[in-house]
């Protein structure tokens, strides 16, 4: 009937309310989701499958507040098979939601930067000593981004033959800090 008949500390905690008792007392359906075709989608999965694992779905605190959880609920059923209760676990994904999109956004304008400056961007693996160059990297190269193995010594073939030792002891030299210093 969408009332919850049991609560632990933790529950009432993470909605915002003091006690169990006042989760106890809330319609859910009004209260708790804040999206009600979730609920819908949660009791019909339940019915049909018996448990849902991870499902993401906007929910509301006392203060109104919204926030984001992944639930994994199971369907209780009596002796006849029919569903009286459903226990689960909610957890709290709003701050990583949050985060994540933030640097979405942030590579997003990173993107946008490097286009708009014709900048390519390389990396190398410290262990293994292979490169990796993003699409840009490889036109400005002349590099065919489809044959290229990574390996340094078929980056210096691209590299002018007057600049291949400064490029080769900076490559080689191990990083002292988190910074690359190249002059040239």
């Amino acid at each position: 009937d969408g009332r919850c008949i049991g609560a632990n500390p933790a529950c009432a905690e993470f909605f915002g309310y003091a006690t169990t008792e006042e989760v106890l007392r809330l319609d859910v359906a009004t209260e708790i989701f804040a999206n009600p075709e979730d609920r819908e989608y949660l009791r019909k999965q339940l019915e049909e499958n018996g448990s849902v694992k991870d499902y993401r779905m906007e929910l509301r605190k006392k203060n109104g507040e919204k926030l984001i959880a992944l639930a994994t609920v199971t369907a209780v059923r009596n002796e006849n098979g029919i569903v009286v209760e459903y226990q689960g676990i909610l957890h709290d994904v709003t701050r990583m939601e949050r985060e994540s999109e933030a640097l979405r956004e942030k590579l997003e304008r990173l993107d946008l930067a490097l286009k708009a400056g014709d900048i390519g961007v390389w990396d190398k693996d410290l262990v293994t000593q292979k490169l990796f160059f993003d699409e840009r990297s490889f036109q400005l190269l002349g590099i065919d981004s489809s044959t290229f193995t990574g390996t340094i010594d078929e980056y210096y073939t691209v590299v002018q033959p007057e600049d291949r030792a400064l490029v080769k002891a900076t490559l080689c030299e191990p990083a002292a800090s988190d910074t690359l210093h190249i002059n040239g």
